[in-house]
């Protein structure tokens, strides 16, 4: 999570506060994310114990406290009695910022009902992200989460969060800032559809498969679903688990440059769920070595449950401060 929100960058924020806009310098069009289809919904979560409610674009949840009645845009309820147990947050037509890591928006929202363990005001972190190739929910609350006391983290799918598939990200090829402002190019496109297989993990009776920038897997087991990375079973030949799907490249990868060596990487989280219905996670991190002419695996394994990882090498991975696919003049025009 600290990486997905050290990746964040600034959004404008249009007139209308339900329609908001990234500018990428990637694009001649701004990203727009417009939730005016659902400015007023009033959206519902069941947890154990609670029910979540959410009213994007305005303060339309009430929650009475004795004799004083309180508005805010997220609310904590007893279930089955109809009763308010907190005001999470308010809106203060908060803007948010977006992320190409996670491929989703992110609204900060604070001033809850004071907090008895922090003694500060409870805060919601709400994230919109697209989901659009297994989701055509406008909206749809996913997860809601407090993992730290009266700060809550709110999860939302909807195909409103979907960005317009830029062309060279479709085609494994990214424009991508160091911490400097330098730009640094990587271009995968002669790997595209290159399924990938690794055997470290056949030992234990498993195999592991990732295509590169393309669904060209399929696990049956998992609905039928087109992936970019699966888990096999080889004993049964059964799909284990969706580790990720791709989506022309929503995803953009981080440039590592602290690491040793430098590499870039790509975070996913589309795949299967876990067991106890947090979302999976799977990290590509791409390596640069001018000796190896295709690609060859470095690693690969878990880094928690239902959080896999994949390290590769390869010479198309090395750093270069000049597009390969077209002049740098008509580079993103």
């Amino acid at each position: 999570m600290s990486a997905f929100l050290a990746a964040l960058v600034a959004v404008t924020y249009a007139q209308n506060h339900c329609v908001y806009e990234y500018q990428s310098p990637n694009l001649k069009e701004p990203f727009v994310l417009n939730l005016t289809d659902i400015s007023r919904w009033n959206m519902e979560f069941e947890a154990p114990g609670h029910f979540y409610y959410y009213s994007p674009c305005g303060n339309r949840i009430q929650c009475n406290q004795g004799h004083a009645n309180f508005m805010g845009n997220v609310a904590q309820y007893h279930p089955g009695v109809n009763q308010c147990n907190h005001y999470l947050s308010v809106d203060h037509h908060d803007s948010p910022e977006y992320s190409f890591v996670g491929d989703a928006w992110h609204f900060e929202y604070e001033d809850g009902e004071k907090c008895d363990v922090t003694q500060e005001p409870r805060r919601v972190s709400l994230f919109y992200h697209c989901n659009d190739v297994n989701n055509h929910d406008l909206a749809m609350i996913e997860t809601v989460d407090e993992p730290f006391p009266c700060h809550y983290f709110i999860s939302i799918k909807s195909t409103l969060a979907c960005v317009p598939e830029n062309k060279y990200h479709a085609n494994c090829q990214w424009k991508e800032q160091d911490s400097s402002g330098k730009y640094h190019y990587l271009d995968l496109e002669k790997l595209k559809g290159t399924v990938i297989r690794t055997d470290s993990m056949s030992k234990v009776g498993y195999e592991f498969y990732y295509s590169v920038c393309s669904n060209d897997l399929h696990c049956y087991q998992q609905g039928e679903r087109e992936s970019m990375a699966v888990i096999e079973n080889r004993a049964t030949g059964t799909c284990d688990h969706n580790l990720a799907v791709w989506e022309e490249g929503n995803a953009h990868p981080i440039i590592r440059e602290s690491s040793d060596p430098p590499h870039w990487s790509f975070h996913y989280w589309n795949g299967d769920k876990c067991s106890d219905g947090r979302q999976g996670e799977f990290h590509v991190r791409w390596f640069c070595d001018q000796d190896v002419e295709d690609y060859k695996v470095i690693d690969d394994g878990q880094e928690g449950d239902c959080n896999f990882y994949l390290n590769i090498s390869s010479k198309y991975a090395c750093f270069s401060d000049e597009p390969r696919w077209v002049p740098a003049e008509q580079a993103f025009a």
